[in-house]
């Protein structure tokens, strides 16, 4: 009859209004004429029309074509030329105009309409729409009504539907906007819902015409699509419920081959949305947990694992985040349907008088009728940890492990309330059955201990210059072209390679997914089930003494869980998304601290875990294309589980690789420079900048209980070398202060013995301490040269850099010196004498004078019990004549603190630590910016020239004291054009020595008489006492180049010099010309003496000249 129907209306040409299987070819083009209108001589547009071709497009593309304003767009719409109907915006083009020939094109135009006019005519054109739609699927119904014939006629009918493009869509069209408001919003509604309700019967009746003989899921696939968008769109219309819902079940049972195997991963998705969209509707809830009742009755086993299979992509398993997924169902709402299935389901819509089979349902296969109609959530945990054990690295595998993830922590808070039915089982008992169950489940996934071998990107630091600009263009070829098809050929070659890489990038990507999801997923869910289970067997062993001891984990799980964290910490360098995963976060913070590692058996693991985070953050500190991608966040969640296993196990103190990794954590916080060569100037700011401050805080707390907890030994480790002193205390020790010494509950307090080498050594940077002092003599003059020349002090007298990050280090070491003051006041109650020595020490160097000044006031306004101790060495002080106007106003404001006359109000302790707290910031911030201006205006300089520059200039030999101190130094010359008599003077690296502040200046009259002074007093010393060998480290006393520069500017003005190619060194300043002590052929430094002010305020002089330092 369907074949006769059609052979009819098709040569009627009215198959198309009639027949709900006409497949009319659509139109190729379309032409769309202006709003100007046919007879104002416009030129019409024509576009090409395709399957999905929709009015949208069509109505954007003309706008734009006939140029109409934005802001009147809204105002024009597309209507048929001839008819004068407008059309829907989305509406398909296909259905409505056909293909008539190559000729003959279809005609539209662009009119300008009021928006609620069109609106009003839109509802009355899907009024006639509906009307036709639903007289379609009234006659095809009624033909499949009729018994003769009956499997024929649906033969034929679903082979037409399968092949008609429009299927299912026309089905399930409904413009819901159309609905609201409007003339007759409310008509179309209940006509769209009589549409899809005769939809719903014609594919019940199809159904029950062809059971058993739709063998594959394929065949039905695109009716079950129909039933599933009419009960989303219609969900709360208790009809169309009522009759989905049943035409499911008689489905589920007319085709048993299909629902069997993989029939229920059609249906499932959207009974699941549906029953988490509609929490509040009891009615809606209570009909889809009656279905999956049914469904459980009839499958049993097979439809529990097809249904956690089919919802496993859409569930929403982070409890974290503060927003869920909208398209996502949360894991409450399948455990709340997984709980429906242990008590019998009513049935509020009476779905059971249209299901066609025997009531109550059974199951289909007779290996079941035996079994229990109820299931528990027990048993679903169960099957998937049995599925698991089988191929835990299988798509199935990785579908169970999402399902536990969901309904695992869901069932432990379920099995807490006193009303649930817990079948005679005691909590205890049920933790144990679920432990027994996780044990299996660990056990059994030794396939995901593997690491991973996908493609992995190579990082642009090892690749060669010509590789790494390769492909970043415009850049200019190897060799020219002379013909345009090379040129096309190359951006067609540069097009494929873009897409190449790509696609390359994209399947790394995935792969990394692949291998990261099922471990990610695992650690998360044991991780949650061991913390929450830990917590409730405390409160139960408290509430009952029975003694029993249950074991989540045994030492096998541990061992196996590390493997598999450290196939993800393998990778997390490369991939942040690894680093950041809730797995191995868990992992970190919940698995490892709750672990006993003192078995023998158990340290392996452990060990394993803390070398793989050494080598992890030891790419971060040395690779800057790491560094650059690395989260922080993640990487701080890391070292907090360290932080949480150490603070539960100290006896880990004493791993050797939880020493290397802390010592690679603190040189990542206080910004130690890899030795590597960096591949460019970003990546050498990118490796020299200090991590965000919520990691260094993490690292801080992890540093502060490892020496808690290992005792004596690792702060004495960390002052090797002077170059790292600075970064130390400014990003190490005084933040390291301040978390300990401010009586925070969550860091513990360091050790007394900690405590005295952290002020020994803020001291040491004050004043360093001097090596022993040796004669000179002819016998030991060549020692003492070797050792002057190699000296940290010799190398770097004229370093203007050095001398300013001098002055730096004094005021990071003079704040360090306060905090401690305040931080540690009780325990450093028998230091104070060190610290007023060391003061005493700094009051000969004029460049410390303004921080030294600086720090007597601090500790005059806050008075701790260091104030009483220095109280002598302060009136002496401010008792001395000032050499300065800074230096005359801060004795005045002191010796108005001690005697009261000021209103300065102490200070709570609390507010004095965040005025230093402060202070640290802006010092930081200081240095950052001078760094950085240092960076900007320092010349570039390549090692070829500085190394040309070097060898051309000549030896020249040390200056006599004679000389200097006269001004004579005309005999320069003659010295540098001598021959190399004298040995080679060796530098070294320059170290951080200071000049005189600003505020401290010296007259030039009083400096050249001071000289001359020095020089007579300077004579009459015997030679032991003239010159001592210093120390390597000190950073030089105040210098006498400024007295002597001083001397010779006045002679130089009163005779100008003989010789000008060789010009003095008081011109060399003049002019500003620094030397660069980089290599070793370098100029000899000047002589550095204490100022002329210490001998005229001393009684020692010959004690203070033999104490000063000079470098011949």
């Amino acid at each position: 009859m369907f074949k006769d129907l059609k052979q009819i209306l098709r040569k009627e040409q009215c198959d198309a209004s009639i027949l709900l299987t006409a497949n009319v070819p659509s139109a190729k083009r379309i032409v769309v004429h202006g709003p100007q209108g046919p007879d104002a001589g416009g030129i019409p547009s024509q576009f090409p029309v395709q399957e999905d071709t929709q009015f949208c497009q069509i109505l954007r593309e003309s706008l734009d074509f006939f140029g109409i304003e934005e802001s009147k767009q809204r105002e024009y719409f597309l209507v048929d030329y001839k008819t004068h109907q407008i059309r829907n915006p989305s509406s398909y083009v296909r259905d409505y105009y056909f293909f008539k020939g190559r000729s003959q094109f279809s005609e539209i135009e662009l009119v300008h309409m009021k928006p609620e006019d069109a609106f009003n005519a839109l509802q009355r054109q899907e009024l006639i729409h509906k009307f036709v739609e639903i007289g379609k699927v009234l006659l095809t119904w009624a033909i499949l009504k009729n018994v003769d014939m009956v499997v024929q006629r649906v033969v034929f009918l679903h082979e037409e539907l399968m092949k008609l493009p429009s299927f299912p869509r026309r089905a399930l069209e409904a413009d819901l906007d159309l609905y609201k408001g409007g003339e007759i919003g409310r008509e179309l509604l209940g006509l769209d819902v009589m549409h899809k309700f005769m939809w719903v019967k014609l594919i019940a009746r199809m159904f029950e015409a062809m059971a058993g003989n739709f063998a594959y899921s394929g065949d039905i696939h695109l009716f079950l699509n129909v039933l599933n968008g009419a009960v989303i769109l219609h969900s709360e219309d208790s009809c169309i419920l009522r009759y989905v819902i049943a035409t499911y079940i008689n489905a589920a049972h007319n085709f048993k081959n299909i629902f069997s195997t993989n029939g229920y991963l059609l249906i499932m998705p959207t009974l699941l949305q549906l029953y988490s969209t509609h929490q509040t509707n009891k009615l809606v809830t209570t009909t889809v947990e009656y279905a999956v009742k049914q469904f459980y009755l009839m499958n049993r086993k097979p439809f529990i694992l097809q249904m956690f299979g089919s919802v496993s992509t859409i569930l929403d398993t982070d409890e974290t985040s503060i927003h869920g997924e909208a398209h996502k169902v949360p894991s409450a709402c399948l455990f709340n349907l997984l709980l429906s299935l242990e008590t019998p389901s009513p049935d509020p819509l009476n779905i059971d008088e249209l299901v066609k089979e025997e009531k109550p349902l059974k199951a289909i296969d007779f290996c079941y009728h035996d079994e229990n109609e109820m299931v528990t959530v027990l048993d679903c945990i169960s099957l998937c940890v049995m599925v698991i054990a089988y191929a835990p690295d299988s798509v199935r595998g990785q579908q169970m492990l999402r399902i536990l993830e969901a309904i695992l922590p869901c069932y432990v808070q379920q099995i807490q309330s006193p009303t649930y039915n817990k079948e005679g089982k005691t909590e205890k008992e049920i933790i144990h059955q679920l432990a027994i169950a996780v044990k299996t489940l660990v056990n059994n996934s030794e396939a995901l201990t593997k690491y991973y071998n996908g493609p992995q990107k190579s990082s642009p630091e090892h690749k060669g210059s010509s590789q790494r600009n390769y492909g970043k263009g415009p850049y200019s070829p190897g060799f020219d072209f002379e013909d345009d098809t090379h040129t096309t050929k190359y951006m067609e070659h540069s097009k494929v390679r873009t897409f190449y890489d790509r696609d390359n990038d994209d399947a790394e990507n995935c792969h990394k997914n692949e291998f990261r999801r099922p471990r990610d997923t695992l650690l998360n869910m044991v991780g949650d089930f061991v913390a929450r289970c830990t917590t409730r067997l405390v409160e139960l062993n408290k509430k009952s003494q029975d003694g029993k001891t249950i074991e989540l984990l045994d030492s096998k799980c541990h061992i196996r869980l590390a493997d598999i964290a450290h196939s993800l910490l393998k990778i997390s360098p490369y991939d942040p998304s690894t680093m950041g995963c809730r797995g191995l976060r868990r992992y970190m913070n919940d698995i490892l601290p709750s672990t006993d590692w003192s078995s023998d058996d158990m340290r392996p693991a452990l060990t394993n875990i803390l070398r793989r985070l050494d080598k992890t953050f030891s790419k971060i500190h040395k690779k800057a294309s790491i560094r650059r991608n690395t989260d922080w966040t993640a990487a701080s969640d890391l070292l907090k589980g360290v932080y949480e296993t150490l603070a539960k196990c100290p006896y880990i103190a004493h791993f050797q690789y939880l020493k290397a990794l802390l010592t690679t954590c603190q040189s990542l916080i206080i910004g130690d420079t890899p030795p590597e060569d960096m591949t460019s100037a970003s990546s050498a700011a990118l490796m020299s900048k200090i991590p965000p401050q919520h990691f260094c805080s993490t690292v801080l707390r992890l540093i502060a209980l490892y020496v808690i907890s290992l005792g004596e030994g690792y702060l004495h480790a960390m002052f090797i070398t002077q170059t790292r002193i600075e970064n130390i205390l400014l990003n190490l020790l005084i933040p390291l202060f301040l978390r300990v010494g401010t009586g925070r509950k969550d860091v513990p307090k360091l050790r007394q013995s900690d405590i005295n080498f952290s002020l020994t050594a803020v001291l040491n940077t004050l004043w360093p301490p001097s090596t022993k002092t040796m004669p000179l003599s002819a016998q030991n003059l060549k020692t003492t040269t070797d050792m002057r020349a190699g000296s940290l002090t010799f190398a770097a007298r004229d370093s203007k850099t050095s001398t300013k990050m001098s002055l730096t280090l004094y005021q990071v070491a003079f704040l360090a010196l306060k905090i401690m003051t305040i931080c540690f006041e009780t325990e450093l109650k028998t230091e104070w004498p060190k610290i007023l020595r060391t003061m005493r020490l700094l009051n000969k160097r004029n460049e410390a004078s303004t921080y030294l000044w600086n720090f007597i006031e601090f500790v005059v306004t806050h008075r701790t019990a260091l104030y009483i101790q220095m109280l002598p060495f302060i009136v002496h002080k401010i008792g001395q004549a000032p050499i300065s106007e800074h230096e005359r106003n801060m004795q005045s404001t002191i010796r108005s603190k001690i005697t009261g006359d000021t209103k300065t109000v102490p200070k709570s302790r609390g507010t004095l630590l965040t005025d230093l707290i402060h202070e640290l910031k802006n010092l930081k911030e200081e240095i950052e910016d001078r760094k950085f201006d240092e960076a900007q205006t320092e010349p570039k300089r390549s090692v070829a020239d500085m190394h040309s520059v070097n060898e051309g200039q000549s030896r020249t030999q040390r200056l006599s004291l004679i000389d200097l101190l006269t001004g004579d130094l005309g005999s320069r010359s003659h010295m540098n054009h001598q021959s190399n008599s004298s040995s080679t003077i060796k530098t070294t690296q320059p170290s951080q020595v200071s000049a005189p502040p600003n505020g401290i200046q010296t007259t030039r009259e009083s400096s050249s008489f001071t000289a001359l002074e020095l020089y007579s007093v300077l004579k009459s010393l015997p030679v032991s006492d003239k010159i001592n060998i210093g120390s390597s480290t000190s950073g030089g006393s105040s210098t006498l180049r400024e007295v002597c520069d001083g001397v010779a500017e006045q002679q130089e003005e009163q005779q100008p010099p003989t010789d000008k190619s060789q010009p003095s060194s008081t011109n060399d300043e003049r002019n500003h010309v620094k030397p660069h002590p980089i290599l070793t052929h370098q100029k000899a430094p000047k002589l550095r003496f204490l100022s002329s002010v210490e001998f005229r305020h001393s009684s020692e002089s010959k004690c203070n000249v033999s104490n000063t330092y000079c470098n011949l």
